[in-house]
């Protein structure tokens, strides 16, 4: 804290007990945020697996839409072996 004479000032001025409720209320409402932002994230998370890897995806759990593709992709000897 030598290097920081200001934020060392203001720690000793300030009590424990209240600059450790501030901060536990700052870090609640960072979580809450975060929660609100990418819960949707969470919920693609399926999605996510079918582009990341999808020789990895269960062709029966993946949309109606492209599961004959999903078949013909992961039974392609070539593609596989990349």
């Amino acid at each position: 804290m030598q290097r920081f004479s200001c934020l060392a000032e203001r720690f000793l001025r300030q009590s424990s007990a209240q600059s450790n409720a501030h901060f536990a209320d700052k870090l609640s409402a960072l979580r809450t945020e975060f929660t609100r932002r990418f819960g949707d994230f969470e919920a693609q998370k399926k999605n996510f697996e079918l582009l990341r890897n999808p020789f990895a995806v269960d062709v029966e759990t993946a949309p109606v839409q492209i599961q004959m593709e999903l078949i013909e992709l992961q039974c392609n000897g070539t593609l596989k072996a990349k």
